[in-house]
């Protein structure tokens, strides 16, 4: 399995402070290292500062007036890229471009590797012409183009980050050859507020794009209902050539930004049925971008689990302990998800939501079964 890893990025990163900080990385790649994962894993070095401004990969999404700004913003070291969430910084071009190329080198190495890891991308929100929540380029967009370049057509993209990935979504939408399956957060409650049940797509891409949209609070029971109910049918059916999974952790239970349950076990289940999956309709091929995730302990958690589980490799020792050695003061935080009187009430809007995506769903002409 190949894993990207890009030399300097941890010293060219959001502020201190911001939910976006470097650490989400360097903490999951410490974990893998310790706990004997690391070794048995194709590792694709990247360098920050080794003169490529990777442009024309840019180009293959990014307006070039855009692309000259986060330069200059970059140069400058200081101020906003968008609206407030996503500040500039010295470096900022350098080393959000170079996770554009690590996700499009992960394509090229693909057929090696079967599976590969990039943690430093899944960087849904980003425009053509903007920034926007804490994403700088959008480097799955960018896969999408350089998949299709290599004669891969039909693309399936999961995403299971608690946000909407609408930079994504959005220039895709008459795409009849990317299936997008987007589990977020009801958009009413959390950034950026789009994915509604009811948008499906335009034109030949109508049915192909797929929001599936759970309540505040939501937690295992939600997602992998809603994941069995939705997911193999349509993943079989559409028979994709390659899966892309934005894995971000942000849907965890202790993230600070977000309001859903998911658990570390929760979490690896939706991982390891992915990745069955991408063995059962695509001969394995999965690309998977870390994404969101904010507290940084189960960040390094769930991305290392998840490495592992595409990795095929068991660690050395349960990865809760190696986390508490590598945070030194930790708190453990997983707990089984048990079903409350509050839990009843969401699993209802769950069921709701999911009988009103499969209806809308059955009338683009997929055959799903509500019960």
């Amino acid at each position: 399995m190949g894993l990207a890893r890009i030399t300097g990025f941890e010293e060219s990163g959001f502020p201190d402070g911001h939910p976006m900080r470097p650490e989400r990385v360097y903490l999951a790649l410490k974990v893998l290292e310790a706990s004997g994962v690391m070794r048995g894993l194709r590792v694709v070095e990247f360098d920050r500062d080794d003169g490529d401004d990777c442009v024309e990969l840019l180009r293959l999404f990014h307006e070039e007036s855009y692309i000259r700004f986060v330069k200059k913003m970059s140069y400058i070291g200081e101020g906003l890229l968008d609206y407030g969430d996503t500040p500039a910084f010295p470096q900022c071009y350098e080393a959000y471009s170079h996770v554009v190329k690590a996700s499009a080198e992960m394509c090229r190495v693909l057929p090696q590797t079967q599976h590969t890891v990039n943690l430093y991308g899944g960087l849904h929100h980003a425009q053509p012409n903007r920034a926007s929540g804490f994403c700088v380029f959008n480097d799955v967009a960018i896969t999408i183009r350089t998949l299709r370049d290599m004669g891969l057509t039909r693309i399936a993209y999961i995403d299971i980050d608690a946000h909407h990935g609408d930079g994504v979504m959005y220039p895709f939408y008459s795409d009849p050859n990317l299936l997008i399956l987007d589990f977020h957060e009801d958009g009413r409650y959390l950034f950026p507020g789009t994915g509604s049940i009811e948008e499906l797509g335009e034109g030949e891409g109508f049915g192909k794009k797929v929001n599936i949209v759970l309540p505040p609070h939501a937690g295992d029971a939600d997602y992998l209902y809603t994941f069995s109910k939705i997911v193999p049918t349509l993943i079989r059916s559409f028979k994709p050539e390659v899966i892309l999974l934005q894995a971000g952790v942000d849907a965890h239970s202790g993230d600070p930004l977000t309001h859903l349950k998911l658990s570390d076990s929760g979490y690896l289940q939706l991982v390891s049925s992915i990745h069955l999956l991408s063995h059962d309709v695509c001969g394995g091929r999965l690309i998977a971008f870390g994404g969101g995730g904010y507290r940084l302990s189960s960040v390094a958690r769930c991305w290392a689990a998840l490495v592992a589980e595409l990795a095929g490799l068991e660690p050395a020792e349960p990865l809760s302990a190696i986390a508490r050695r590598v945070f030194g003061e930790y708190r453990h935080t997983y707990e089984e998800v048990g079903v409350s009187t509050s839990q009843i009430e969401v699993l209802n809007q769950t069921l709701k939501n999911t009988e009103a995506l499969i209806s809308g769903l059955s009338r683009a002409g997929w055959e799903l079964n509500a019960y």
